[in-house]
């Protein structure tokens, strides 16, 4: 009976309590009987054994906690640590590509995809759009590789960096070629009379 009334005030005594570090003593059962003897008997002695036993109890949280506290850390440090380093050290094909423009394009971008669809397939030319019989025959000053960038920007509506991966070579590049093409038409047209 004495026992029951007991650990009822024990339990009386951890719902109450409002510090975890104190629920956490009393929910061992050692500590429990320690303290159940400290209310039963308030000795010296008794107090002292409660004293001792929460000393300890307290001494391992607070490693525990240190521990925990230091794992998180350490964790957080690591992890900046490698994101600077793979930022640092990127891959070839994550670089990216040197340009004049703002456009921020990947090597791996501009690679070839070999399942991508072949873009030459359709009956459209560059030749059977153009109506203009002057700007018809200007285009024959250009080279082959001019016409074929010319066709695909214009006709097949296609991108720089998607005309790059075709012919194997950078948006730069293609944009210069195009550059050139048109500057190469503007002045042929002026030479026939077409533009002032």
């Amino acid at each position: 009976m004495f026992n029951r009334q007991l650990e009822e005030i024990i339990d009386k005594h951890i719902r109450e309590a409002k510090n975890p570090l104190i629920k956490g003593f009393l929910e061992d059962e050692e500590n429990r009987r320690l303290y159940g003897n400290a209310l039963i008997a308030p000795t010296e002695e008794n107090k002292r054994l409660v004293e001792e036993s929460f000393s300890k109890y307290y001494e391992k949280v607070r490693q525990i906690s240190y521990f925990s506290s230091m794992i998180k850390f350490v964790g957080i440090d690591y992890n900046k640590k490698i994101c600077k380093l793979n930022n640092r050290y990127l891959l070839i094909l994550d670089q990216p590509l040197q340009s004049d423009t703002d456009e921020t394009t990947s090597i791996k971008d501009v690679i070839a995809d070999p399942k991508a669809p072949y873009f030459y397939e359709g009956e459209q030319t560059l030749k059977s759009q153009i109506t203009n019989k002057r700007l018809f025959k200007a285009l024959d000053v250009l080279t082959d590789r001019q016409k074929e960038v010319l066709q695909m920007k214009y006709v097949q509506k296609l991108s720089n960096i998607e005309i790059a991966t075709i012919l194997n070579s950078t948006p730069q590049n293609v944009s210069n070629t195009l550059k050139k093409a048109l500057k190469k038409l503007k002045n042929q047209m002026k030479m026939d009379g077409d533009i002032l």
